[in-house]
């Protein structure tokens, strides 16, 4: 796993356990094992790690949803 995904899963467990409101960005350094400025280097700042975590989850369940339709169902669904 790189830096930036393991940032981005010490993010997303903190958020879980202590909410968004308390979890401060040194709290996602630590848990990540990187440093702040290693943070700072991917993300301007929480916000935009919670950002790219939304981004996450929408093309997990994308791919999730679209998994079992075959290309051809998916032409007819676009063309009615």
């Amino acid at each position: 796993m790189d830096r930036k995904e393991r940032v981005l899963t010490a993010a997303i467990q903190l958020f879980i356990q202590r909410g968004l409101e308390r979890t401060p960005m040194s709290m996602i350094a630590d848990k990540a094992g990187a440093g702040m400025g290693t943070i700072y280097r991917y993300f301007k700042d929480r916000e935009d790690i919670i950002n790219h975590l939304y981004v996450k989850i929408k093309e997990v369940k994308a791919t999730f949803i679209f998994a079992s339709h075959s290309e051809t169902s998916w032409m007819l669904i676009q063309n009615r």
